[in-house]
Parts: structure tokens; C-alpha cells; sequence
């Protein structure tokens, strides 16, 4: 038999209200994401990207269908299950790496960790072996402002993997960088295949090549006719 996938979503749907007009974000999306996999999701600005990635990760919730991972119904998740689910299941990475400004790199890494209930010693022992597998071994002690664009997108990644969750979910990572900087968080993100389940929600069409599969999203609705697949 088969086993099931991580990630399962069904007729999903959400709308959002804007200027009085109900707006639709999700239009009955179905979606199935096998252990282990690394999708490219792909589509231009307001496709719904990052609402989709919203609700796969607890951050947002359907307004109809069902979103399963790992088999937990998310779309049912409140209060604290769903910030356990949050902090264990789900790495997350955005544009905007969202670090504690005056924390080091490795304070930041070491974080959801602590959060986690790891002691100190512990948790700083982790956040150093992830910034040295993201190259920042000599940047552990630089607080966030201190470092560039580029090494604090890594410092961010190392804060999600460290965890090591079954899924990550990576939010345009390179929206904000350049070129070679972003091929540089794309080869990071490659590294990462087998470790973990892997979504990265894109408008490069470049990044699909990376993926295991690539999947078109645009105006709310996912086109599985148009699913490509993609070098490794």
C-alpha cells in the first residue's frame, strides 16, 4: 500500500473581505505532498501563495475543505495545540527573515529551541551545528543588524531546519535578495532534501529546478494539469 501523503488539503477554500468585495484567496484547492518531497509552488504576486502556505502552516485558516499534515487536522487546531503544532511540526521562512534584532545569530537559531523546552546548554550546542551547516560558523556572535541581507535569510533558515520539523515552508526566501545571494539560499535549501519535507512557495520559475515537482498556482487555484517536473 501506498502511505499516505504528509500534506493533504481538500476543496480547500478562504476568502478575504477587501474594500467591501469578497475576494477569493483559495478556490477549492487540492494538494498532496509525499514525506520527504520538495515542491516548488509557483505563481505570480496575489496568486494566493502565500495564503496557501498560510494554512498548510497554522497561520491562517480555510474557509471550507480540510488541511491535513502528518495527520493532524490543522483547520481544527486552537489555542495551544495549534501553537505546539506551530512549533514542532512546521519550519517556517519568509521574505523578511524576522529576526530579534539586538539577539546574536546563534541566540536567534537557539530560540524556538528554548521554546521547546531544550535547556540552554543544549539549545546552543544545536544552533551552532546549524549555522555551521549554513556557513555562518564565523558570524555566530554578530547580532542581526549586523549582518547582510544574504546571512541573515541563512541565519533564518538555520533557525527553521534546527528544529528539524517534518515540514518546512519557505515563503518567497530570495524575494528580497540578489541574484547570487538568492542561488546561494536556493543551493542551502537543496541541502536540505531528505531531511525533511520541503514547500517553497516562489514567482521564479528558476527555483523550480531544484524541486522534486513544481506546482502553478494563479488566481487562487492550483493547475495539476500544469505540474512540471524538475531537476534534482
Amino acid at each position: 500500500m501506498m502511505a499516505e501523503p504528509l500534506v493533504q488539503l481538500r476543496g480547500v477554500e478562504r476568502r478575504y473581505l477587501a474594500g467591501g468585495t469578497s475576494v477569493a484567496a483559495l478556490q477549492g484547492v487540492d494538494l498532496d505532498v509525499a514525506e520527504g518531497e520538495l515542491v516548488a509552488l509557483l505563481g505570480p504576486s496575489g496568486s494566493g501563495k502565500t495564503t496557501l502556505m498560510g494554512v498548510i502552516g497554522g497561520l491562517d485558516r480555510p474557509d471550507a475543505g480540510s488541511v491535513m499534515v502528518g495527520g493532524i487536522d490543522v483547520a481544527a487546531l486552537r489555542g495551544d495545540p495549534l501553537a505546539v503544532y506551530r512549533l514542532r511540526t512546521i519550519g517556517f521562512v519568509f521574505q523578511s527573515p524576522g529576526l530579534v534584532p539586538l539577539m546574536s545569530a546563534a541566540e536567534n537559531v537557539a530560540l524556538p529551541l528554548q521554546l521547546m523546552g531544550r535547556p540552554p546548554a543544549g539549545a546552543e550546542t544545536s544552533a551552532f551545528k546549524a549555522l555551521v551547516s549554513v556557513g555562518l560558523e564565523a558570524r555566530m556572535r554578530h547580532r542581526s543588524f549586523e549582518l547582510s541581507g544574504g546571512e541573515q535569510q541563512r541565519v533564518a533558515l538555520a533557525r527553521a531546519i534546527v528544529k528539524e520539523p517534518r515540514l518546512l515552508l519557505a515563503d518567497e526566501p530570495t524575494g528580497q535578495l540578489d541574484s547570487e545571494t538568492s542561488a546561494a539560499i536556493v543551493d542551502l535549501i537543496r541541502s536540505f532534501r531528505g531531511r525533511t519535507t520541503i514547500i517553497v512557495a516562489t514567482h521564479d520559475e528558476a527555483i523550480a529546478a531544484m524541486a522534486d515537482r513544481a506546482v502553478k498556482i494563479e488566481d487562487g487555484r492550483l493547475f495539476t494539469g500544469s505540474m512540471v517536473s524538475a531537476g534534482k
